[in-house]
Formats: structure tokens, C-alpha cells, sequence
């Protein structure tokens, strides 16, 4: 089930920061693109998550709704900044300050220059490969960015390794295809995060040394099944979800995605071994969701109103041993959500 649940987050925990519209998006923005990254990832990936970073930036919806949220929630964050003061080891704090950025942070104009800023500035980030397996989890998170360089990982590594010493070790192992940084901490024997830059661009970190040194070399490669799956995302999709099951969920297969534009829409598709676990996680799922909105709807209370539609809309269908949700919420709902009136 935690697959499922996995695929219902992306749908629903992100239906407030992003929008989606199918209707204006260009018909080239539905067919698959080319996957880059799989010559990276673990041979034995049992999962992909794809972020398309600068639709974030470029979401008109975004740019509306989060300069509203600054400017609906000031008070809010200038109370929790004021209890953050009595924390130990909180530098000083100063109101007016806070306040000045709040006001920066509400203004559309101030936004769309930080966005424009930074829209291109991370353009991919993926997570991928096996989490089970406890310390043996073959995970990897991957960074595409063309300020990204072999010498400039090289300099921030010795600059670590100097400014965190006895708290942060760094150990580098230099390879003819290049170097591997291996991070440790005393707080936590046997861990290590490796870091690699397999080409201009690209920044690894892996929990495997095993993958960091298959990165230099590039040769990764999905599954065939693994493969299938992330073959389905498209130009459009700003988070892309793709998982295989295993025989304790009862789930073979999973898929879904977000897309930001002025609305959100988002669909999830999960195989099951057979049709009656189909039909129990399809149960659960509308349970899960009946319930969220029913949350959000009592912390909202008649501005809740506004997501009655998309809860109304989104639920979980059965159709042998598939299970399908979508998930669409306007770009109105959440600026009226957001409004001060």
C-alpha cells in the first residue's frame, strides 16, 4: 500500500503549490521525451521521481498564489519567528526586518524577478533506486546544472573537508574518469554519501560507492519494466512518479504525475496482482482522500467551498486490476483559498 500511497501524495500533498491544464497545453507537450538519466541510476532501481524544476518557476499559478500566501500569512510567520527567538542557538532576530521581507515576498513584481532569476538555474532533479534493504538501500539523487563543474565540486569539497573538521570528513578517491567524495560523519558510523560530477552539468550523490563509480562510467540501466514506466513521462509534467511493487503490496506497478500551468491536474495508475486487492486499494485510497479534504475543509471552513468540485471529482476507479485517480483543482479555487476577503 505504501506504493499507492506514494503515488496519492504527489497527487494531493502538492494540489495546493501547483496547477495543471490539459486543455492549454500544446499537443507536442504530450508525448514522452527521451529519459537522460537512466545511464545513471542503479542497476536494481525499483523507483524514479522526476522534478522538471523550471515549470515551478514559470506556473503562473505559482507566481499568483505564493505572494498572496506571504501576504495572507504575515502575521502568522511573524509570531512563529518571534517564538523561533526563545529556541537556543537562534541568532537575533530582528521584526522589522521579518516584516520588510514579508512585504518583499508578497509583492507579484518582486516574485516573477526572483523566478526569472532562478527558473534555469536547476533544470532537473531526480531520485531513484532500491530503498529497501535497510543500510544496503541503493539510493541515488541527481542534479542537473550548467554551473555545475568537475573543479568547482573539487574546491567546495576541500572547503568542507577544512571548515568542518571533526564534524564533517571528506575522503576523496581519484579515478581516471574522475573524482569520488566520500562524506562521513562521526554522529553516524557506517554512513557515507558519495558524490561524483559524471559530466559537465550533472552533480550525483549516491549512498552507494558502488553507483558513484557506475556513474563515472555511465553505463546504468533501468529494468525493462522500470524502463516501460518512465518511457510515459512527457514535456508537460513537472513532478513524474514511477515505481515498481513487490509482493507485499500487492502492487505491481505505479505511475503518476503532476503538471503546473494555470490549473493542477494530476493522474496516478497502479497495477495490481489481481482484481480484488485493486478494488481494496481503490477503497482505501478514496477513504484517504475523503479525509483530507474533509481536514481541509475544517481548517478552511467556508473557503473550503472552493475545492468542493475537485473533491467531488477526485476519486479512485477500478477497471479489472487497475486502479486509476486523477486529481484537477482550478487555478481560482486556490486564489480564492488564498484571497484575504
Amino acid at each position: 500500500m505504501r506504493y499507492f500511497l506514494l503515488g496519492l501524495a504527489a497527487l494531493a500533498g502538492l494540489a495546493l503549490i501547483g496547477p495543471g491544464r490539459a486543455d492549454d497545453k500544446p499537443a507536442s507537450a504530450t508525448t514522452p521525451v527521451a529519459n537522460a538519466f537512466d545511464k545513471y541510476l542503479p542497476d536494481n532501481s525499483k523507483f524514479y521521481v522526476h522534478v522538471a524544476v523550471p515549470k515551478l518557476f514559470n506556473s503562473e499559478l505559482v507566481r499568483k498564489a505564493l505572494p498572496m500566501a506571504f501576504d495572507k500569512y504575515a502575521n502568522e510567520i511573524v509570531q512563529l519567528a518571534g517564538m523561533a527567538k526563545g529556541l537556543p542557538n537562534v541568532p537575533p532576530i530582528d521584526d522589522d526586518q521579518i516584516k520588510q521581507g514579508l512585504k518583499m515576498m508578497a509583492d507579484p513584481q518582486f516574485i516573477g524577478q526572483v523566478f526569472d532569476a532562478a527558473k534555469d538555474a536547476v533544470t532537473d532533479l531526480v531520485i531513484a533506486g532500491n530503498p529497501e534493504g535497510g543500510e544496503k538501500a541503493d539510493l541515488v539523487i541527481l542534479i542537473k546544472c550548467e554551473a555545475i563543474k568537475s573543479e568547482m565540486v573539487d574546491q567546495m569539497a576541500q572547503m568542507i573537508g577544512g571548515v568542518a573538521a571533526g564534524q564533517l570528513t571528506v575522503d576523496t578517491d581519484k579515478t581516471a574518469k574522475g573524482n569520488i567524495y566520500s562524506l562521513s560523519s562521526p554522529q553516524q558510523p557506517g554512513m557515507k554519501m558519495h558524490i561524483t560530477v559524471p559530466a559537465n552539468g550533472i552533480l550525483q550523490l549516491a549512498s552507494s560507492k558502488k553507483s558513484a563509480e557506475s556513474s563515472l562510467d555511465a553505463k546504468g540501466k533501468a529494468s525493462a519494466q522500470l524502463a516501460g514506466l518512465m518511457g510515459k513521462r512527457t514535456g508537460q509534467d513537472f513532478l513524474f512518479v514511477a515505481s515498481l511493487g513487490d509482493e507485499k503490496t500487492g502492487i505491481t506497478a505505479l505511475n503518476a504525475n503532476l503538471v503546473l500551468d494555470k490549473d493542477l491536474n494530476g493522474a496516478m495508475k497502479v497495477e495490481s496482482n489481481d482484481e480484488s486487492e485493486a478494488a481494496e486499494h481503490a477503497k482505501e485510497a478514496n477513504q484517504h482522500l475523503e479525509a483530507m479534504f474533509a481536514q481541509i475543509k475544517g481548517v478552511l471552513g467556508d473557503k473550503g467551498d472552493a475545492l468542493k468540485n475537485a473533491a467531488e471529482k477526485t476519486k479512485a476507479t477500478v477497471q479489472g486490476k487497475t486502479v486509476n485517480a486523477t486529481i484537477s483543482i482550478p487555478g481560482t479555487a486556490v486564489e480564492k483559498l488564498l484571497s484575504k476577503d
